[in-house]
């Protein structure tokens, strides 16, 4: 499990290697859940296989209060 920390807010991250790719370095892609998915898991589990199996770097993360991430203390701003 990997955390990153932002503005005191404990942000949870997955990285899916690519898997023999054939660029060095190899490209690379984000997930970002939103609208129906609820935690990075959605893609975690379902798109970063494929993507990785096609050699390409993926990251997923967690937004603010979902999944493995923290909540910020005060609430949220503009």
């Amino acid at each position: 499990m990997s955390f990153l920390v932002t503005n005191v807010v404990r942000t949870h991250f997955q990285r899916v290697p690519a898997k023999d790719p054939t660029t060095v370095p190899a490209p690379q892609v984000v997930f970002v859940h939103g609208l129906g998915y609820d935690s990075m898991a959605s893609f975690y589990l379902t798109l970063a296989p494929p993507f990785a199996a096609a050699g390409i770097d993926v990251l997923t993360y967690d937004l603010r209060a979902h999944g493995r991430s923290e909540r910020p203390s005060r609430g949220y701003r503009l």
